[in-house]
């Protein structure tokens, strides 16, 4: 009887464990001050400058350079319901970026955010180069198009006109579904934002006013996929005293991480922030990009200095790519050659050969 082996179902290429390592080091979001944009002339792109980006939406919207006035003039040339306004038909209209408005105190962002303003800016590149490539969700209300979905694409936008001069005249759009109310449109804002997601203040500020509708915390917990303990962290952080929940919404540090600090001093306000701030201190010192409880910890311990194993392992690790570095360089000058019984030569000058033999603590023989 002929027997066969079932093959092996396919697992794709193998990869070494350090391989792995590079892949999960790549599949981690960037910070902020690692996001680069590469323009003409390998121009690198500061994502920690926002001074050009323009948050206030009526300044955003006066005209700034050549392409921002060509938008601007064309977008008075038009004017009536979004058939007359739409350059293009489909079920995606195509709307000038003017003719579309952002309702003031509507968007739950925190827009001074740097989190908020570095992702502003990173959009507002690539849409220079590409365009918006998905479309804004918009409502009519009070004879002007206003945008349920889409806010910080529309700000990347005139950021993208004004500042970079890039001539967008028109964006994809598509209308609410009809019968759509405005808490359908507020529940969007949680659903639809899969670009940047919200902070846990804007996911509270969102809760807020959900609760003013007359919904109970099982309800909003239901429809925020969560728990209700939840919900009751995100109405405690909202009413968290300063300076702590500007630490919180400024992003230097978690949310938990603050709770945690208030916890542990017994509701002692100024305890807490004094133990934050000096977390926040030792992290910047030692380089870290995220602040935790064990930062506080060491900076308590440690006279908010970094600790001696820290500062000691962090110079074995840059003497040693150093040194693997050098290595590198040594061999990439060396002639390899086969030697006829099954092995191989590296031939270098003298000097390369000592350098590498005391790098590696190889022994060399002597040369006459």
């Amino acid at each position: 009887m002929r027997t066969t082996r079932a093959k092996p179902r396919s697992r794709g290429p193998t990869i070494s464990r350090a391989a792995k390592g590079n892949r999960a080091a790549r599949g981690r979001k960037p910070s902020v001050k690692l996001l680069t944009y590469e323009g003409k002339g390998n121009q690198t792109v500061d994502y920690e400058d926002f001074s050009g980006v323009i948050t206030d939406l009526e300044t955003m919207r006066v005209p700034q350079s050549d392409a921002a006035r060509a938008v601007f003039e064309a977008a008075r040339q038009t004017t009536g319901t979004i058939k007359t306004l739409a350059q293009g038909r489909s079920d995606t209209f195509r709307m000038n970026p003017y003719d579309l408005y952002i309702k003031p105190d509507w968007n739950v962002r925190e827009m001074d955010s740097p989190r908020t303003l570095a992702q502003i800016k990173y959009l507002a590149h690539d849409i220079a180069k590409r365009g918006v490539l998905e479309s804004y969700s918009v409502h009519l209300e009070d004879g002007r198009f206003v945008i349920d979905n889409g806010h910080l694409r529309q700000h990347a936008v005139f950021y993208a006109i004004n500042q970079l001069n890039a001539v967008i005249m028109t964006v994809p759009v598509k209308l609410g579904s009809p019968g759509e109310s405005e808490q359908d449109r507020v529940l969007k804002m949680r659903h639809t934002n899969s670009g940047l997601r919200l902070s846990p203040w804007e996911q509270g500020t969102l809760m807020k006013r959900c609760m003013g509708w007359g919904w109970d915390k099982d309800k909003i917990a239901d429809e925020f996929g969560c728990t209700v303990n939840h919900v009751n962290q995100m109405f405690d952080l909202q009413s968290m005293p300063e300076p702590l929940v500007g630490h919180v919404r400024t992003g230097k540090i978690t949310a938990s991480y603050a709770f945690s600090a208030l916890k542990k001093s017994n509701g002692n306000l100024t305890k807490a922030v004094t133990e934050v701030e000096s977390a926040i201190r030792y992290a910047g010192k030692i380089g870290s990009e995220r602040v935790m409880p064990k930062h506080g910890r060491r900076a308590r311990a440690g006279t908010d200095q970094p600790t001696t194993t820290t500062t000691k392992a962090s110079e074995r690790r840059d003497g040693g790519q150093k040194r693997l570095g050098t290595i590198v360089d040594i061999l990439s000058n060396a002639t390899v050659r086969a030697d006829g019984e099954g092995r191989w030569q590296i031939i270098l000058p003298v000097e390369d050969g000592e350098r590498l033999a005391k790098l590696t603590g190889m022994e060399v023989p002597a040369v006459a």
